[in-house]
C-alpha cells in the first residue's frame, strides 16, 4: 500500500487501542517519505499516540523528510505555474476601507481565502505567518479573504489573538465564484500584471516553502 494508505491504516488502529501497531504502520508511512507533519498534530485519530515517547521520534524523521524532498517539490511547486486573469474586485479590509486588485498593480499578491471555523484553514495561516514574518518583503502583498461566514467580528477578532499582521479581507459569493473557490484553505498567488500563476487548495505542510518559491519566481 502506498504512504497514505498506510497512514489511514494507522489512524484505524490508533482508535482501537493498537498502540504499537499504529506505530508500525506511521513509521512505514515515513519510510516511505510520508511528510504530513501539520496534518497528524492536527488529527484527533491520533491523539492516543501523541504522549507516547515515540511521538517526538516520529516528529524528527517527518521534519527529515521534508528537507530531504526540498528540490523534488520545489522542482514540482514551480512546474505547476498556471496562467488565468484573475478578476478584478474591490472589498473591504477590517477597518472598512475598499481595496480594489487593480491598485495593486506592480505587487505579487496572496489571496488566502478562509473562515475561522476551518482546521486547515488554521494550520494554513500558521505557514503564512512565518512566510509574511520571515520572507516577504514590501513587493509581496498577503490578504487573507474571509468567505463563508456569518459577521466580521469573528474573523478580526481571530486574527489579533494569533497576532496576524497582515491583511482581512471579506469575501463576496460572487467573488468567491468568480475565482472558483469550492472548498477552503484555497491560496492563489497572482502576479505583478494581475495574472494567478500559482494556486493551492487545502493545506499542506509545503506551503509555507511553495510560498517562498512562488514569490522569488514572480519577482
Amino acid at each position: 500500500p502506498d504512504r497514505s494508505t498506510m497512514y489511514g491504516i494507522a489512524c484505524c488502529h490508533s482508535l482501537l487501542g493498537a498502540t504499537e501497531s499504529a506505530f508500525m504502520y506511521l513509521y512505514t508511512a515515513a519510510d516511505h517519505g510520508w511528510t504530513e507533519m501539520g496534518h497528524m498534530q492536527q488529527d484527533s485519530d491520533l491523539e492516543p499516540l501523541r504522549k507516547d515517547p515515540r511521538w517526538d521520534k516520529l516528529m524528527q524523521v517527518l521534519a527529515a523528510n521534508l528537507e530531504k524532498s526540498k528540490p523534488q517539490r520545489m522542482q514540482a511547486a514551480l512546474a505547476g505555474k498556471i496562467e488565468k486573469t484573475a478578476p478584478d474586485w474591490e472589498l473591504l479590509d477590517r477597518d472598512g476601507k475598499p481595496v480594489k486588485l487593480t491598485d495593486l498593480r506592480g505587487k505579487v499578491v496572496v489571496l488566502d481565502f478562509w473562515a475561522t471555523w476551518c482546521p486547515p484553514c488554521r494550520l494554513a495561516m500558521k505557514s503564512i505567518n512565518k512566510f509574511y514574518t520571515e520572507h516577504a518583503g514590501d513587493d509581496v502583498m498577503i490578504f487573507s479573504v474571509n468567505v463563508r461566514e456569518k459577521g466580521r467580528r469573528k474573523p478580526i477578532e481571530y486574527m489579533k489573538e494569533q497576532g496576524y499582521q497582515w491583511g482581512l479581507l471579506y469575501g463576496t459569493d460572487e467573488m468567491r465564484e468568480a475565482y472558483g473557490v469550492r472548498g477552503i484553505p484555497h491560496l492563489m498567488v497572482i502576479d505583478k500584471e494581475g495574472v494567478i500563476r500559482f494556486e493551492e487548495i487545502g493545506f499542506s505542510d509545503g506551503l509555507l516553502d511553495n510560498l517562498i518559491w512562488w514569490t522569488s519566481d514572480l519577482m
